[in-house]
C-alpha cells in the first residue's frame, strides 16, 4: 500500500448500496482509492464511482484512465447530481439522487448494452427501501467505527449546506427495525449513525433510541445543539449507548449564524450551557467551526479555540469556509463576486486549506493560515495527551481513552497530509 494513503478512511456506504441492490449473478469488487491503489488493468464490464465537489478532480482522472481502455463509467453522488453537465464530460453515465430506485435500471440496461446517459432518481426511496450489503468491505482497511444511516436529509437550511441541494425539503428515515437488524449482525459495537441531523423528529428518535438501547452498544452521531433543550432525549441518548456528539457549532457570532440562516443554534441556551449540559449526561463533544463569514475577525479564531480547550473537546475542527456549488452561499459569492476561482474544484492552482472567497474583514492569507494554526496547535501532541488526562481525571469515560487517542492520532495525521495536497495529480 502506498505510504500517503489514508489511515483512517471509514466504510464508503454508497459501495455497499450498490451492492445490495445488484443482482447476485453479478460480480461485484471494491477498490478504495483512498487506501488502496486501483488495478486499472483488471477487466471490468462497468466502473461506479460516487463524486463528492472535494474529490471531483481526482475522481476525472480515475475515469479518464478506465475509459482510456475502454470501460464505461457512471458517476453518482452529490457532484453529478448538482453539476450533471460537468460531469457528463468526464464519463459515460451518471445517476442523479439516489441510486436505490434506479441502480437495477443501470444493471439492466449494462446487460443489454443500452446504458443511458443520465439516470435520475426521485430521491423518495418509494420503489425500494436502504439497504447495504456490508461483506463487499471484507479485507479493507478501515477505522473500529461500523458506519450505519438510519435517515438521509436535513430539516434545516443553512446558507452553507450542500445537504439541502440534494435533498431539498426532503427527509426519510429507515425502518427502526431493519437498522436494528443492521447493528445486530455488525462485527464491530462501536457504531457512527451518519445521518446529517439524527434529530428531525422527536417522536421518531425516541422510538429509535428506545430500541436502540436494547442493543447495547456504543455510538456516535451528527445532531444540533438544539438537543441541549430537551432533557428527554438526553437521557436516552446517554442510556442507549451514545458517548460523542459531532455538533456543527459554527460561528459564536449571532450575526454570522443568521446570515447562515442558523439563528435557532444560539437559541433559548447559550453556547456554554448547551455545552455543559449535554457533557453532563456523559456525552464527549466533536465540534466543528467555520471561519471565513462576513463577520468574523482574527479574534474569532481566538475565542473558539478557547472554547474548544475549556469544554476539552473530544475533537474540534476549525474550517475555512466552503462555497459548495448550487447552495444559497455559492449563489451569494457569486453574485457578490467574491469567488477567487471559477471552479475551485477543477483549478490546477487550488490546494486543500487554501480559501475560496474573499472575507470582508480578514483576507484570504488570514482564514487559510489562521485556520490552518488553530488546527495545528489543537491537535498538538501536548494538546492530546491534556485533554486526555482531562478525561480521566474528570472520572468519566475513561473506557473511551483509547478510542480518544485514535481518533485524535488520526484527525492530526489527516490534518498535515490534507493541508497544501492538490486535488488531483494530473496538471490540466
Amino acid at each position: 500500500m502506498h505510504s500517503s494513503k489514508s489511515k483512517g478512511a471509514m466504510q464508503p456506504l454508497f459501495a455497499a448500496a450498490i451492492a445490495a441492490h445488484t443482482p447476485n449473478d453479478f460480480e461485484i469488487k471494491l477498490y478504495d482509492a483512498r487506501i488502496e491503489d486501483i488495478p486499472y488493468n483488471e477487466p471490468t464490464d462497468l466502473v461506479a464511482i460516487s463524486i463528492e465537489t472535494f474529490c471531483a478532480r481526482s475522481s476525472y482522472e480515475i475515469a479518464s484512465e478506465f475509459r482510456e481502455r475502454g470501460v464505461k463509467v457512471i458517476a453518482g453522488g452529490y457532484h453529478p447530481t448538482i453539476l450533471p453537465n460537468e460531469c457528463l464530460q468526464y464519463v459515460d453515465s451518471i445517476l442523479i439522487g439516489d441510486l436505490e430506485d434506479v441502480w437495477l435500471d443501470v444493471v439492466l440496461d449494462l446487460k443489454n448494452n443500452s446504458l443511458k446517459k443520465i439516470y435520475k432518481s426521485d430521491n423518495l426511496i418509494n420503489k425500494n427501501p436502504i439497504k447495504f450489503k456490508r461483506d463487499i468491505f471484507k479485507n479493507k482497511s478501515y477505522g473500529p467505527i461500523e458506519l450505519v444511516q438510519w435517515g438521509r436529509g436535513c430539516c434545516y437550511n443553512c446558507e452553507f449546506c450542500s445537504i439541502k441541494s440534494f435533498y431539498k425539503s426532503q427527509h426519510y428515515c429507515r425502518p427502526v427495525e431493519h437498522v436494528v437488524e443492521e447493528i445486530s449482525n455488525l462485527t464491530k459495537k462501536n457504531v457512527f449513525f451518519v445521518d446529517d441531523n439524527l434529530f428531525q423528529n422527536k417522536k421518531k428518535l425516541i422510538l429509535f433510541l428506545n430500541e436502540i438501547k436494547l442493543l447495547r452498544i456504543k455510538w456516535i452521531c451528527q445532531i444540533s445543539i438544539t438537543i441541549a433543550q430537551d432533557n428527554q432525549i438526553l437521557k436516552l441518548m446517554r442510556d442507549s449507548g451514545c458517548f460523542v456528539v459531532l455538533i456543527g457549532i459554527e460561528s459564536f457570532n449571532p450575526a454570522n449564524l443568521k446570515l447562515m440562516n442558523k439563528q435557532w443554534n444560539n437559541s433559548k441556551l447559550n453556547f456554554d450551557e448547551a455545552i455543559t449540559k449535554i457533557k453532563a449526561h456523559g456525552m464527549l463533544i466533536y465540534g466543528t467551526f467555520i471561519f471565513g463569514y462576513d463577520h468574523d475577525t482574527l479574534d474569532s479564531f481566538k475565542y473558539a479555540y478557547d472554547f474548544a480547550l475549556k469544554h476539552n473537546f473530544f475533537i474540534a475542527n476549525f474550517n475555512p469556509l466552503y462555497p459548495i456549488p448550487k447552495t444559497q452561499l455559492y449563489y451569494r459569492y457569486e453574485k457578490e463576486k467574491r469567488l477567487n476561482y471559477d471552479n475551485w474544484w477543477l483549478d490546477k492552482n487550488f490546494y486543500y486549506g487554501k480559501s475560496m472567497f474573499t472575507p470582508v474583514k480578514i483576507s484570504s492569507e488570514q482564514l487559510e493560515n489562521s485556520c490552518y494554526e488553530l488546527k495545528l496547535k489543537f491537535n498538538s501532541w501536548k494538546s492530546i495527551i491534556n485533554r486526555g488526562v482531562g478525561l480521566t481525571t474528570s472520572g468519566k469515560n475513561i473506557k473511551n481513552l483509547a478510542l480518544f487517542f485514535y481518533a485524535n492520532y488520526i484527525n492530526r495525521k489527516e490534518i498535515i497530509v490534507k493541508q497544501g495536497k492538490s486535488f488531483g495529480k494530473k496538471k490540466q
